[in-house]
């Protein structure tokens, strides 16, 4: 999924110029598109990745994989501007938990708090 995270942000930078050119796009709209990623991804960090303590890790990947696809196939069958950056945030919002909820027992134990020396 970390793989999955860069490609997001990078294919739209690449494809940034035609997707302009198609819908018409100034420079303010793609910098929203271009956003709209990291937005996802911040988002998704903050309120759907706790979610994994609460149901489990596992269920937690699932779903979010889950999710990321249906944001992905949204994002083919997107005509615009508005739709496309919803889109690109739903299939983006769901990667940061994906890939960070599998670890999270590991950076647990690591924490300075969970040390048995002073």
């Amino acid at each position: 999924m970390n793989v999955g995270e860069g490609f997001d942000i990078l294919v739209m930078a690449f494809a940034a110029s035609g997707v302009a050119a198609e819908w018409g796009l100034g420079a303010a709209q793609i910098g929203v598109l271009l956003s709209s990623g990291l937005i996802g991804m911040a988002l998704g960090s903050a309120l759907v990745a706790p979610l994994g303590d609460r149901i489990g890790r596992r269920p937690m990947t699932l779903a979010c994989l889950a999710i990321a696809t249906v944001g992905m196939g949204f994002s083919a069958l997107t005509t615009g501007f508005a739709s496309a950056a919803v889109a690109w945030a739903l299939s983006t919002a769901t990667q940061v938990p994906a890939s960070d909820t599998p670890s999270t027992p590991i950076r647990s134990a690591a924490h300075p708090r969970n040390s048995t020396t002073a």
